[in-house]
């Protein structure tokens, strides 16, 4: 039934939750029933999707970054949020509003008449809503899942970019690379600039972009970087530009990112004019919160949302480029349909104390069974609650040591507010 009042945004988004029989229902034909029932214009602004294993949020958070360094208007769209819903609509570099979302979601519930949509299907149309009526310069949509019936792929994209493919979601996309990429891959349109942004890509992304006319852009190939003592040069097909600053996201990997959104740009130019100066201070001025990200409080803490085998290989070698290694504890949530075992055989090297936590509802994990995928004995502790664990952990950190959280969104969303709680617990 609809809501027969106006409601607040916490009581739409429970409301949603229970519109459709499955969280997960892939699939376009809903979205764009709705979509053209809404009368959204998907021509009218530049539009970059967003697609890949890993690497969305930070590319995401370059292109806006880069783009409002060259004083245009970027709408954009994210999931998931890490701690309030509005993070994932983003106007002129700032968080939509409670009171933008609601109307939002009620003109998606006015047009869809008896289409059910899922949760991620009715915040992608009230997304793609907002962002239409704010009138921006670029719209950046990143996709959810996969990619080829993923809700975002309703939207025609002006320049597609696919990131760094890994295996992860194997029930929907895949066992391999090769399946996985030809998800990704859905994404592209035939006579549309598609940029990828690994230099190794699956070849059933080549194949398609080769089936279907879409002129590809790959790192190493088509454009590219080269790293210098204290700056880095980027090149291709359009332009170059030097003496680029290291990125404001940490971790060596976000460079190949950067790098990517610059190739993204290009192949916008000359409808969407980012200059040098810009580039520069959008890549150095580039923030996301939970990736790499080091918590304002006395302990030592380092959070990041790896929670896919590719992510845990880019936490393990930030840590490993430390010299010399501090004593590292580790807070881990990990939810029952990852790999975990393949996310712990990377980072045991790298981790002293293992501090498992148990995570809540369907998908949970129990903190128990996390502990026994562990590649080797290990100290190590299980907690019924990621607050319980980060709370122990920092109870034994000594002098020195260090305590880094990950495995999840909710692992890092939980303890991100634990911490708050503890450096200002007025809020």
């Amino acid at each position: 039934m609809r809501p027969m009042r106006r409601r607040s945004l916490r009581e739409w988004l429970e409301w949603q939750s229970t519109l459709h029989p499955s969280a997960v229902d892939l699939g376009l034909e809903r979205c764009r029933r709705v979509r053209d029932a809404m009368g959204l214009d998907t021509s009218r602004v530049p539009r970059i999707v967003v697609a890949g294993t890993n690497g969305k949020g930070s590319c995401v958070a370059f292109l806006e970054a880069m783009l409002t360094a060259a004083g245009l208007r970027a709408g954009t769209y994210t999931s998931p949020h890490l701690l309030r819903y509005n993070e994932r609509v983003r106007i002129g570099a700032r968080a939509v509003s409670d009171a933008a979302l609601v109307e939002a979601f009620e003109r998606v519930d006015a047009a869809r008449g008896d289409v059910s949509l899922t949760f991620f299907e009715f915040g992608t149309l009230a997304a793609a809503d907002i962002i239409e009526r704010a009138r921006v310069d670029v719209a950046v949509m990143e996709v959810g899942l996969g990619g080829r019936l993923d809700a975002v792929n309703a939207f025609e994209p002006s320049v597609s970019l696919i990131t760094a493919i890994g295996v992860d979601h194997r029930a929907w996309l895949g066992d391999d690379r090769e399946s996985v990429g030809r998800e990704k891959a859905g994404i592209m349109r035939t006579a549309v600039p598609c940029v990828i942004g690994e230099r190794s890509p699956p070849e059933s992304v080549i194949d398609r972009a080769r089936t279907i006319g879409a002129p590809c852009r790959i790192l190493g190939r088509d454009y590219g970087f080269e790293r210098q003592p204290d700056h880095w040069r980027w090149w291709g097909p359009g332009r170059a530009v030097g003496a680029l600053p290291p990125p404001g996201l940490a971790g060596l990997h976000q460079v190949d990112n950067a790098a990517a959104c610059l190739a993204v740009l290009d192949a916008l130019s000359p409808r969407v004019a980012v200059s040098d100066d810009a580039v520069r201070n959008g890549i150095a001025g580039a923030r996301i919160a939970g990736r790499l990200q080091w918590l304002d409080m006395p302990a030592r803490v380092l959070v990041d949302v790896a929670h896919n085998p590719l992510g845990a290989e880019a936490l393990a070698a930030y840590l490993a480029s430390f010299r010399p290694r501090p004593m590292r504890r580790a807070v881990c949530g990990i939810l029952g349909d990852k790999d975990a075992a393949a996310m712990l055989h990377v980072l045991a090297p790298e981790i002293g104390v293992w501090y498992f936590a148990s995570l809540p509802g369907s998908r949970g994990r129990d903190a128990r069974e996390l502990a026994g995928k562990l590649p080797y004995a290990a100290v190590s502790l299980a907690f019924d609650s990621v607050e319980a664990a980060f709370e122990a952990a920092l109870g034994h950190r000594g002098e020195g040591e260090e305590i880094v959280v990950f495995g999840s969104f909710v692992s890092v969303e939980r303890a991100f507010r634990l911490a708050t709680s503890r450096i200002c617990p007025e809020t």
